[in-house]
């Protein structure tokens, strides 16, 4: 978010990456919940593809995101492994 309040949204049918107008675009409608980001409250909450999400997250910076989602994704359990095979320049 930007010093004159601007966002960009996405996700909303034909209007996806438009600018609002103001984050109070939204608030005019229905109040979001602003949350500070965490991966796991992340993946609890429904994902709406026709309206505006009910909980926007944020962080202090890109690096803050980049550490939480390293962290959250090291802890899943994956019944399969990856890895990058430098000959074939793919992932098996």
């Amino acid at each position: 978010m930007g010093r004159d309040g601007m966002a960009v949204r996405a996700g909303t049918g034909s209007e996806i990456g438009r600018k609002l107008s103001s984050l109070g675009h939204h608030a005019v409608e229905d109040s979001p919940t602003i949350l500070h980001f965490d991966p796991d409250r992340v993946v609890q909450q429904e994902c709406l593809i026709t309206t505006f999400q009910n909980a926007y997250f944020y962080t202090r910076n890109f690096e803050e995101a980049q550490q939480k989602l390293r962290m959250f994704t090291s802890n899943m359990n994956r019944p399969f492994i990856v890895r990058y095979n430098p000959y074939t320049e793919s992932i098996e």
